[in-house]
């Protein structure tokens, strides 16, 4: 099986959190390994809403403005979700939010994709 390199990545898809902290205080695997599919953990964390698991990677210190392979960060990622749970967390960790993506966009131009008109405010105030 290819992906049995990837358990942080299986963990962060199947929010196995109390699996993730075990694998993440031995640390033998990078937390910001990048899967056949060229994700992340915090990348699968976010994308599957799965919010503690989210936090315990960035805990473990995920890179916070870790980009994809579109050039979108984090925060790109949660915004154009519209997630303001996850930007609230991701908020709580410093992100740049002056990283472009491959179409020169800030992360605050991905909030407009969405229906959630609260993440401009998140982003300004660093909280909800």
């Amino acid at each position: 099986d290819p992906f049995s390199e990837f358990p942080l990545h299986i963990l962060a898809n199947n929010n196995n959190y109390f699996e993730l902290e075990k694998l993440l205080k031995l640390g033998a695997w990078g937390v910001d390994t990048v899967d056949p599919f060229q994700t992340t953990p915090v990348q699968i964390a976010i994308d599957k809403r799965h919010y503690r698991c989210l936090e315990l990677l960035l805990q473990f210190n995920a890179d916070i403005n870790q980009k994809n392979g579109f050039g979108d960060s984090l925060v790109h990622l949660a915004c154009r979700k519209g997630d303001g749970i996850s930007l609230n967390i991701l908020m709580r960790f410093n992100p740049n939010l002056l990283l472009k993506n491959i179409l020169g966009e800030i992360p605050i131009f991905s909030s407009f994709h969405s229906s959630n008109r609260d993440l401009e405010k998140v982003m300004g105030s660093g909280r909800e």
